[in-house]
């Protein structure tokens, strides 16, 4: 604490009120706060306090470290008594200056008052109700003055006897100091006694754990079993060792049997190889295709010869000109459909013809019937006004008339229809017709035309007639059609005889040019088309064979070509020359089966030889692990008794060992309690050299003086 760098001087203090006083800066109210803080511990952060006192003869032992508080009565924490509580500390410290900040007249008065006593005197004369004046013998003043001076008298005898009591009081205060001094010593010499029990059983087990090996410690109780699995797996390395090692020696051997064992071979030796293999393959594969086209072409001139004649001699036919063979296909169809027009022409002509012959019997022209048509429809129309009829049936009969006959006119007998509504209302007309009508001017006009007259001029008569001049005009306008259409015909076939006669002349010429041909009449064009047709196709079959067959000769030079590359590169690969692609095709199968068994026992070799090392390591590890073992026990090499010995003795050494912590544990709890006894470091020193049986003579001396404690105390 600041103030107090050397420490304070011990300070015995009164029951009651202790002054304090000295100088300024000399440590008056420092002494005061280290006082007040050692008894009533708070707000302590920043101090730094080992203190020792008594209170009621228990000796006390205070620490303080800043906010850390410690308070121990005879090495044991507990909690300072007989003291007042925490919250009245202030009242028991009181500056001089707090007495006399306010008016220094009361601090004289505190001062006279506490040197009488502590008696406020004029208090003392109201409440005595003092007087001066002077009373005699008798007065009843004097009369309690005898009262109370006997009792005076008593007083002062009591007060004999109690001075009397007194020393013997102090005579026992004496003694129970002494009892107090003697427990406070037996306390300690019991601590000191049973430290030392402790400490000659913790050394007592040191000595008995030294007599076991220094290994001891390290030894586990799993290394027996340890060093067991430890021999099995170097025994299963050296198994696996042993079969790696001939696993590979026959991989060797398998590669030492291959025809390519001794021999590099080079990516690019493997890829010349592919290619002259495929060209050999593809090669053949184009020879055989030429071989059947060679067949399909032989057969093609062999059908030619047979669509002609088989007796014949081929090979003349190759002076054909192919050009030629082209205008005779462009001929024939020129022929074939001139003809063919010419065909349908004269049959048409002769259809229509014999149609003509029906229409002998129609002598009148079509529009001399349509004029006689309109004649009749006017005839009708004349008589509206002659005639009950109803004013709209005749413009109706007129205007039906006229398109009908125009629309079988147009459209031939379809036309016709329009007669039945004509009929209809003719009809109709009859029933309200009764008188007749003047015709004389119509039979003029009918002569004129030469066209039959009506039998009767009436309107029955008359529509009937209409009919009839309809019907004729329909067969005429046919009639007129067919000898139209027989006049084209007949222009048309006058323009198609140059082209005939020009097909006529091209034939003649192209015969020149063939030449002869075999049994063919100079007529047939269709015989001498199917000659030229096939002759042409034998000698397309013809030439493409001849070439067919030269291009095989030179795929198969080339074949042998390629042959003799490949068998160079087999000699290169320590393998037998072939003869053919399908030879070539094995040699190349068996020497990829080499490569790839020589890679796949390469790679298993390998495989092999990291497993050998993986084996190699895992026994040398576990070599390692073994000889680490013995190392750590400190036992020969293999020594497994040893060991074995070791480990029976380890449950022993664990009991012993923490029976020696336990022992420790406890020789550092009392030595503990010791050092925090108020009286260790006065006596540490001179006790240090005792022996067991010395300290419990102290123990049994001290602990008979503090026996009569209690009955002193009584006393007291």
């Amino acid at each position: 604490m600041p103030g107090f760098a050397r420490g304070m001087a011990p300070l015995k203090l009164a029951k009651n009120i202790n002054l304090i006083t000295g100088p300024n800066a000399s440590g008056k109210s420092s002494t005061s706060r280290i006082i007040q803080k050692v008894i009533w511990p708070f707000q302590t952060k920043g101090l730094d306090v080992d203190a020792q006192l008594e209170i009621d003869d228990n000796p006390w032992q205070v620490k303080i470290d800043s906010e850390a508080v410690k308070v121990q009565q005879d090495g044991i924490d507990k909690t300072l008594n007989g003291i007042p509580s925490k919250e009245g500390c202030h009242r028991y410290l009181l500056p001089l200056h707090d007495l006399i900040k306010e008016n220094e007249d009361d601090l004289a008065r505190e001062i006279m008052k506490a040197s009488i006593g502590g008696y406020d005197l004029d208090e003392a004369h109201i409440n005595l109700d003092y007087s001066r004046t002077i009373k005699n013998s008798s007065a009843s003043e004097f009369k309690e003055v005898s009262i109370k001076d006997k009792e005076y008298k008593e007083i002062i005898k009591n007060h004999r006897e109690l001075k009397n009591k007194e020393e013997t009081l102090r005579n026992l205060e004496t003694d129970r100091n002494k009892a107090k001094e003697a427990s406070h010593l037996y306390k300690f010499y019991k601590a000191l006694s049973e430290w030392k029990r402790a400490k000659l059983t913790s050394d007592n087990l040191a000595i008995q754990k030294d007599h076991y090996p220094a290994s001891m410690d390290k030894v586990s109780g799993e290394e027996l079993a340890t060093i067991e699995d430890l021999g099995i797996k170097i025994t299963e390395a050296e198994d696996d060792i042993h079969l790696a090692e001939n696993s590979i020696k026959k991989e060797n051997k398998k590669i030492n049997d291959l025809q390519i064992s001794g021999i590099e071979i080079s990516e690019t030796i493997i890829t010349n190889l592919e290619t002259r293999l495929q060209n050999l393959n593809d090669l053949s594969q184009k020879i055989n295709d030429l071989e059947t086209d060679l067949f399909t072409k032989h057969e093609e001139r062999c059908e030619a010869v047979k669509a002609i004649d088989e007796s014949l001699d081929p090979l003349e036919w190759a002076r054909l000109d192919l050009e030629l063979v082209k205008n005779l296909d462009e001929f024939t169809k020129s022929a074939y459909r001139v003809i063919g027009l010419k065909v349908n022409l004269e049959n048409e002509k002769n259809r229509l013809q014999e149609e003509l012959d029906n229409f002998e019997d129609v002598p009148f022209e079509p529009d001399n019937v349509l004029q006689g048509v309109n004649f009749l429809g006017s005839w009708i129309k004349e008589q509206e006004t002659k005639g009950d009829l109803p004013v709209w049936v005749i413009p109706v009969l007129a205007l039906m008339g006229a398109i009908t006959a125009v629309g079988t006119f147009i459209f031939g007998w379809p036309g016709l229809i329009g007669i039945l509504f004509i009929v209809g209302l003719v009809f109709y007309a009859l029933q309200a017709r009764s008188n007749p009508i003047s015709h004389s001017v119509r039979e003029k006009d009918f002569k004129d035309l030469k066209l039959p007259l009506p039998s009767k001029w009436n309107l029955e008569e008359v529509t009937l007639h209409i009919n009839v001049l309809l019907e004729l005009l329909r067969k005429s306008k046919i009639k007129n059609d067919t000898h139209l259409r027989v006049r084209q015909l007949n222009l048309e076939l006058k323009n198609l005889s140059p082209e005939i006669d020009n097909i006529q002349n091209d034939q003649r010429q192209w015969r020149e040019e063939i030449g002869s041909v075999p049994n063919i009449n100079e007529n047939d064009f269709g015989s001498l088309y199917w000659f030229i047709r096939n002759a042409r196709d034998w000698q397309k079959a013809h030439t493409a064979y001849k070439s067919l067959e030269g291009e095989k000769k030179s795929r198969e030079m080339q074949l042998v070509d390629e042959l003799k590359e490949f068998n160079s590169l087999l000699q290169q690969c320590n393998l037998q020359p072939v003869n053919n692609q399908p030879e070539a095709g094995a040699q190349f199968k068996n020497l990829k089966k080499q490569l790839d068994t020589k890679k796949e026992t390469l790679v298993n070799i390998s495989n092999q030889e990291a497993q050998l090392n993986t084996y190699r390591r895992s026994k040398k590890e576990a070599s390692e692990k073994l000889s680490s073992i013995y190392r750590q026990l400190i036992v020969a090499q293999g020594d497994k008794n040893a060991v074995k010995d070791l480990i029976e003795k380890l449950e022993d050494y664990k009991d012993l060992s923490q029976n020696l912590f336990a022992s420790k544990q406890k020789l550092l709890e009392k030595e503990n309690e010791l050092k925090g006894h108020s009286l260790y470091e006065e006596l540490a020193e001179t006790t240090k050299n005792l022996s067991l049986d010395e300290i419990e003579e102290k123990v049994e001396e001290n602990e008979e003086i503090s026996g009569n404690l209690e009955e002193i105390s009584e006393k007291i």
